[in-house]
């Protein structure tokens, strides 16, 4: 980067991979020293990148090929999973609704193999049969695997489900349109589980948690469980109860335990009502014998999880991190970080999930405070239960009435306010990034959009905070602590940024993130989004060291991020660009 010849080295062609009017929202994923089995490839190897794309094309393309014979940004192949849904009404963001969760890759199994589900139609445009679909391609030739598709369906996981298969119902999995799956896939560490989620556009439903035996050992691909955030079938309610719509997907800790975010509840439920999980981080055991059932084992749910319903204050905007400090300094070793729609960042101890395993918190609210929008003090109860330092905030106000501030949660793009969370209004959506230096130091970085005031959907800076995370002593929990912000970049609807370095010396880091340049709710058709590369290690300020010029990536997908490879950076849109140095 210091040399100043780093820019765009190659480009897909996107005629190969859908057209050019094709969007990526799922990531792009790597794969190193890939041999292949179709012709004209066979027997030949490369480091291969795969896109998947809202047209429901998945692609190989070369990313490097060691004998120098196949130009970089060549398609080994494509594979169409079935036409995706593009009439209108059946869109979304004004685009056609096809792939748009990242899949998963099993480099473990023969033939290794890539899963992706796509909301598809296989059948004669005469009679349609439009359905979310999984499937599984051997990523050596494009083949589909024997078993598959797998069909999700209210037939398959909703309340018609043959029995024993939905948790926590009876919930109606509502009509394709209304439903997507948009979250990242999950693999089990075996690679016998592959764990995927949805949740409900036009808030008409609750989200679903589905694991999937992915037939490697049982020799049969079939669904086991579906996990439904909240019943709503005795009777239908269509209405909208923990939608899963992180874009990271599920997270796995060490143990194999599932980790999934939900969304807002309407209406707000007050009291709560068990088993209705809004506004929450749920923790299940891995998917498994004897019963291959979903355990709940621990939850979350923030102090204000009423407001955050009332005002659409997702909190599966974001994934959740998961990652272990050493544990002589910190009585927390193993953490969990999430920000969300209201632009803050949680912190949670794994080991000790502060909520009850059948309801949540009561409402922390003035009762006949209109739009609940008075700003309150989390430590009064019900209190917050995640873990945060003793700085006192002046967005938390004492319930004494001397309206003294208070500590909570780090609110980073503001201003602070209950409501006003929905659409563009939204401060974050992405999954935070962890680094930890050479001394040991982690750091958590998000991204977002401050506002300039209340109620605003105009994006200002800053975009990007840095977190440090505290140990005061080894008796003690861990924290976050407000680091750094950036001085003057403004993102309009951020992805999840990664971090490249020199191993672990902090001051080669770099944070790279993808910026659609659109607001949520604007059309992607003509978007432009930009590559920003910025210096995470700056002392005070983090600086932009590299910015992609206007028009140089076309139209792309929303929420997805870049992937850093053998010194180059990869970018989905409706192709793939390749950056790095330039001869």
């Amino acid at each position: 980067m210091a040399t100043g010849n780093f820019g765009l080295v190659w480009e897909s062609d996107p005629d190969q991979c859908g057209g050019p009017d094709s969007h990526m929202y799922a990531s792009p994923l790597y794969v190193e020293g890939l041999t292949m089995t179709l012709d004209p490839y066979a027997g030949m190897t490369f480091n291969v990148i795969f896109a998947a794309t809202n047209k429901n094309y998945v692609c190989a393309i070369v990313a490097f090929d060691p004998n120098g014979v196949v130009p970089p940004g060549s398609v080994l192949w494509s594979q169409v999973l079935g036409a995706p849904s593009d009439q209108p009404g059946q869109q979304q963001d004004m685009i056609a609704k096809g792939i748009f969760g990242t899949p998963a890759i099993d480099l473990d199994s023969t033939p290794p193999r890539l899963y992706v589900v796509g909301d598809t139609d296989i059948c004669d445009p005469a009679t349609p049969c439009r359905k979310h679909r999984g499937f599984a391609i051997d990523i050596t030739n494009g083949n589909f695997l024997d078993g598959w598709p797998l069909i999700f369906d209210n037939t398959t996981i909703g309340d018609q489900a043959p029995d024993g298969i939905q948790v926590n119902g009876p919930t109606l999995f509502e009509e394709v349109n209304h439903m997507d799956e948009r979250g990242a896939l999950t693999l089990s560490y075996d690679k016998t589980i592959l764990y995927l989620t949805f949740g409900s556009y036009q808030d008409a439903g609750p989200g679903f948690l589905v694991a999937v035996d992915t037939g490697i050992v049982s020799g049969t691909p079939a669904i086991l469980r579906a996990f439904a955030s909240a019943p709503n079938a005795d009777p239908v309610t269509h209405q909208s109860s923990g939608g899963m719509w992180a874009p990271g997907g599920p997270a796995l800790d060490a143990n194999g335990n599932v980790y999934v975010v939900t969304g807002n509840q309407i209406p707000v439920l007050d009291p709560p009502v068990p088993n209705h999980w809004s506004e929450a981080i749920l923790v299940f055991a891995p998917v498994g014998p004897p019963d291959f059932t979903f355990n709940l084992i621990g939850t979350y749910t923030p102090w204000n999880h009423c407001q955050m319903d009332e005002w659409d204050a997702d909190l599966s905007g974001s994934s959740t991190i998961l990652f272990d400090v050493d544990p002589s300094l910190t009585s927390t070793p193993h953490l969990l970080s999430i920000g969300g729609k209201q632009g803050n960042a949680y912190l949670l101890d794994r080991d000790n999930m502060p909520g009850d395993l059948a309801t949540e918190p009561p409402c922390h609210w003035i009762q006949g405070d209109p739009g609940h929008r008075t700003h309150l003090d989390p430590t009064a109860d019900p209190s917050e239960k995640s873990l945060f330092g003793p700085e006192l905030h002046d967005y938390y106000k004492s319930e004494d009435g001397l309206m003294q501030d208070r500590p909570g949660p780090l609110n980073l793009f503001g201003p602070y306010q209950e409501d006003c969370h929905q659409g563009n209004l939204a401060r974050g959506r992405t999954t935070p990034s962890y680094f930890q230096d050479q001394n040991g130091q982690a750091y958590v970085f998000f991204t977002g959009s401050t506002k300039p005031g209340l109620c605003s959907i105009d994006p200002t800076f800053p975009s990007i905070a840095r977190t440090k995370l505290v140990t005061p002593a080894p008796d003690r929990p861990a924290y976050l602590s407000l680091d750094a912000y950036d001085d003057g970049i403004i993102f309009r609807n951020p992805g999840i940024g990664v971090i490249s370095s020199n191993g672990n010396d902090f001051s080669t880091a770099i944070l790279w993130v993808v910026d659609p340049n659109r607001l949520r709710a604007e059309p992607l058709a003509d978007s432009q989004p930009i590559l920003y590369a910025i210096d995470a290690s700056s002392m005070t300020v983090l600086q932009m060291v590299f910015r992609s010029t206007e028009g140089e990536l076309v139209q792309a997908g929303k929420y997805n991020t870049p992937i850093v490879a053998n010194g180059m950076v990869f970018v989905g849109t409706s192709r793939i660009s390749a950056y790095g140095l330039r001869q």
